[in-house]
């Protein structure tokens, strides 16, 4: 699927809830990532982000979604590869959580598919679960990420914006 324009992804995601096995495909760097479709809100252009004092490492700042404010996390940090100088070329994939929405700062997407096994190789992180393991893509094994562990990955981001927004 072209993510050019973002047509074919657009399209996918307007039917989300339709199948729950549906993933989102990105690229970090060398490596892939995938989110549940049903979590992806949508895929935007990678803009300015600015950056809160005291984040937490993963989290690169924050960014204004049509007023609403979103921390943004680093996948490239959390995958251990090297995240190049934010541009426009990369995208933010807008992820929703029972309520609570991140941005992830991808360097492209790959396009919309079902999944192909089952998941496998369970994998955590210190800060919370934000992998559920891998699954099959073609012949690569991607990293499945799990919306409520990178939702939880910006929990200091996202108290403190609130904080904010109530002062």
């Amino acid at each position: 699927m072209n993510d050019s324009d973002g047509t074919h992804v657009d399209s996918a995601l307007s039917s989300r809830q339709a199948a729950s096995d549906l993933l989102l495909i990105a690229a970090v760097g060398r490596k892939t990532c995938a989110v549940p479709v049903r979590a992806v809100v949508r895929c935007i252009r990678a803009a300015a982000v600015e950056p809160v004092p005291d984040a937490p490492d993963d989290v690169l700042g924050v960014l204004d979604v049509h007023g609403e404010v979103l921390p943004v996390l680093d996948v490239h940090r959390i995958l251990g590869v090297p995240r190049p100088a934010l541009s426009p070329d990369q995208r933010f994939i807008i992820v929703d959580h029972q309520g609570r929405t991140v941005a992830l700062v991808v360097d492209g997407i790959r396009g919309v598919v079902r999944a192909e096994d089952g998941v496998s190789a369970l994998y955590a992180k210190a800060n919370g679960r934000v992998f559920l393991g891998t699954v099959r893509h073609g012949d690569a094994l991607v990293m499945l990420c799990s919306p409520r562990g990178l939702v939880g990955a910006c929990d200091a981001v996202l108290v403190s914006a609130e904080r904010r927004s109530v002062a």
